[in-house]
């Protein structure tokens, strides 16, 4: 479906969203599947276009269906087989919970099953499902007038209407026989290190015989438990739960209660950790305790559903998802105000109500060989009598505000170690927090991020914070309530002020290639402490200025000082390349190349352009290899990244096209570059309307060396450069720099005998 249609190429589809910076996708749930865009307004009604007529005629061919088909068979491997306790919860767990098809089967299917589908099969299956009456077709755009919004429903029954006249598909019957006993697995898992349980009890036999529990004090309960489990009592294990596998409100039936526990220790048993997690059941049930708990749980929760919501996409997805699932897309912006008004009572019968449940447990032992998986044929499953359909569009006006203005912005140095964002957003419910720190051992991000998931963190303060252990840094990304910015520096700055020492037993997670190729060119930067790295604080929202300033110098006080000194970089043309004898996961190498780029604040828009065209150039000159170019900071250092994953026979063609690229400045034609431009315009005007996509990119050009003064004039930027500033970005960049990386598996040397070509001089040769 994401490919061509009658009247639309599967590149001219994307080119409306992607070229002009915006976002292209689609996702499958048990319960539905979505298509998702975000457009600049001018291109809306191609879009509507293009989506009407995947709906009337796609172009199914044997050779997409292949290249789908090997699509899927890599995602499974990747994600399924060669992960990490791959499958664990979803989808190896609802096999233990249910025992209807479409509730119990493998999710991602088998590659070999799939291998055996018809293009009968397909048509049959598009012809059923996909047409108007069987979807919802969701719109958030700055609709200013009445008038506005009827010329959008006008336009969406132009394109939308001549599509009638299928009924809409027989409802699958999926309804679930009660648990009459607890149910165990065990199975063995890709990984090493301890085992993990996953955890899941039937919302819906829970709804039968406790209807007086809402489905939001579950949503609250799922909170309390991660904050109990991974308490000081249970600090030798951590949690996850929610309701459902892919969050809260996001199935019809069955849903799911889940929590997946991680020992942290070899010898934990299963035992413990069932009991550990019905010991934290037991204490939320009594209305004492859930009394500490719910409040901080609940905030939390809500919280995060703000959090979602800021963004206009996540926004549009939920809207239209809680329509098809629910016929309710309005209830979106109740959940909110739900989550914050569960009381303790509410939270407590909803523990006692798990805690008497029978529930469903998977046990997952890991070993380092990957175990085979099959996948068994579906079996026929009951339906509901098909229904008429009717096309009603309807419109109403979204609670939550947009931001389409530029924020109002502060950036200081408050001094020699720390240096201050303040990104302004009037309106905002969630400020938007972004921390890097410099610390000198990965075992101070592990215990931070440990922290920030206790039942200690204060209450306000999204309990899911994304902690980053970088090269010579720590990065938090997490929100808070606006008036609990103060408490949450406090809490953070306890947690660095005694940094633990090196665990004896660290964590058992496998290293990222990725973060094996940058600690390999660090280690080229012959490492030496020449400048402290500034810890940076970003703060995005609709904050008190002062409440920031006193978050800044408790933080900074709580850091010890000196802070790690951050690498020497590499001297230009000091590049090479090695291969590491690591087995790719799945059919592709990758290879990783990094070389340091000082900052130029003259030509940062350029530079940003110049960025973006090299991906572009890179993905037409190698279609059959996914090459990107990035920037960042490892070890406090601005440098410049690509990367390529391509199959082991493509790998000196892409080679030699990478050093092409490197090597030769191209001939932009202003019609190029305005393409790149209104793309490059384009990702920065979206972050205007995100609070959390803002903070993200101003925390990336803090790194980078720039000023956030710029960021509300970058789009104005991006617009003045010119073919002399983007040829001089690319030459400052690519054009004399000595590129270090790892590539996997072991490489014949010839098919990298021509990379990591040096130059010499502002002009590099063409090659």
């Amino acid at each position: 479906m994401t490919q061509d249609s009658d009247q639309a190429p599967h590149s001219a589809k994307n080119a409306a969203a992607i070229s002009r910076g915006g976002e292209v996708g689609a996702t499958t749930h048990p319960d539905y599947t979505d298509y998702y865009q975000a457009v600049p307004a001018e291109a809306l009604d191609a879009v509507l276009h293009w989506e009407a007529d995947r709906m009337r005629a796609p172009r199914f061919s044997a050779t997409h269906v292949r290249q789908q088909l090997r699509g899927v068979a890599e995602e499974i491997a990747a994600k399924r087989d060669a992960r990490p306790y791959g499958g664990m919860p979803w989808p190896l767990l609802p096999g233990v919970l249910y025992t209807n098809f479409a509730n119990a089967h493998d999710g991602y299917g088998s590659a070999e099953v799939l291998a055996n589908l018809s293009m009968d099969d397909f048509l049959a299956f598009f012809a059923r499902y996909y047409h108007p009456g069987n979807a919802v077709l969701t719109v958030l755009a700055d609709l200013a007038t009445p008038a506005a919004e009827q010329r959008l429903l006008d336009r969406v029954r132009h394109w939308f209407a001549p599509l009638l006249g299928r009924p809409r598909p027989a409802t699958p019957t999926l309804d679930e026989p009660p648990l009459v006993n607890s149910v165990t697995a065990e199975r063995m898992v890709h990984g090493r290190g301890p085992v993990r349980v996953a955890i899941g009890y039937p919302l819906d036999d829970l709804h039968t015989t406790v209807d007086h529990v809402s489905y939001t004090a579950y949503v609250v309960a799922a909170a309390a438990l991660e904050r109990i489990l991974t308490g000081a009592p249970n600090a030798e294990l951590s949690a996850a739960a929610s309701c459902g596998f892919f969050g809260p409100f996001d199935a019809r039936t069955p849903d799911t209660f889940v929590a997946m526990v991680h020992p942290h220790k070899k010898d934990t048993s299963p035992s413990r950790v069932l009991a550990a997690v019905d010991t934290a059941l037991e204490r939320l049930a009594d209305p004492e305790t859930a009394r500490r708990w719910s409040d901080p749980a609940a905030r939390s929760a809500a919280l995060l559903h703000d959090r979602l919501l800021a963004d206009p996409l996540t926004r549009c997805r939920a809207l239209g998802r809680h329509e098809v699932l629910f016929g309710d897309a309005p209830r979106a912006f109740d959940i909110s105000h739900d989550l914050r008004v569960t009381g303790a009572d509410g939270t407590a019968a909803a523990a006692a109500a798990l805690r008497n449940a029978h529930r469903g447990v998977l046990i997952g032992r890991p070993t380092e060989t990957r175990p085979t998986v099959h996948s068994a044929l579906p079996p026929s499953v009951a339906a509901q009598a098909p229904s008429a359909t009717t096309f009603e569009p309807r419109a109403w006006t979204p609670m939550p505000p947009a931001f389409h203005r530029p924020p109002d912005v502060d950036d200081q140095r408050l001094s020699d170690r720390f240096r201050l964002v303040l990104l302004r957003l009037s309106g905002a419910t969630a400020a938007e927090v972004r921390l890097t720190i410099p610390v000198r051992t990965a075992s101070a991000g592990r215990a931070l991020s440990q922290a920030m998931r206790s039942g200690e963190a204060p209450a306000g303060a999204l309990r899911r914070t994304v902690v980053r252990v970088r090269p010579g840094a720590v990065e938090l990304e997490t929100a808070v309530e606006p008036g609990v910015l103060a408490r949450w520096a406090a809490y953070v700055g306890q947690q660095l002020s005694s940094p633990p020492p090196e665990p004896a037993e660290a964590l058992h997670t496998p290293v990222d290639f990725d973060q094996q190729a940058v600690q390999w060119y660090l280690r080229s930067a012959a490492a030496l402490a020449v400048a402290p790295m500034p810890i940076t604080l970003v703060v995005c929202g609709d904050v008190d200025p002062n409440a920031v300033a006193e978050s800044a110098r408790t933080l900074e006080a709580a850091v010890p000082s000196p802070v790690s000194g951050r690498c020497q970089a590499p001297a230009p043309g000091a590049g090479g390349i090695s291969a590491i004898g690591l087995r790719p996961q799945g059919r592709l190498l990758r290879l990783r190349l990094w070389a340091p780029a000082p900052p130029t604040p003259a030509e940062e828009a350029a530079r940003y352009i110049a960025v973006s065209l090299f991906s572009s150039l890179a993905a037409e000159k190698v279609p059959t290899t996914t090459l990107r170019s990035g920037r960042a900071a490892p070890c406090g250092i601005p440098s410049l990244s690509i990367s390529a994953d391509c199959a082991p026979e493509t790998l000196g063609y892409a080679a030699s096209a990478l050093t092409e690229l490197i090597g030769c400045p191209p001939e932009i034609d202003p019609k190029q570059l305005d393409e790149v431009r209104a793309r490059c315009w384009g990702q920065w005007s979206l972050a205007f309307d995100s609070p959390a996509r803002l903070a993200g990119l101003a925390a990336v050009h803090a790194a980078l060396g720039g000023s956030a003064h710029l960021l509300p004039r970058f789009p104005e930027l991006l617009a003045r450069v010119g073919p002399v500033d983007l040829r001089a970005a690319w030459t400052s960049l690519y054009g004399c720099t000595g590129f270090t990386g790892l590539v996997e598996d072991v490489v014949p040397p010839e098919a990298l005998r021509d990379f990591g070509h040096q130059h010499s001089g502002s002009e590099p040769p063409c090659r």
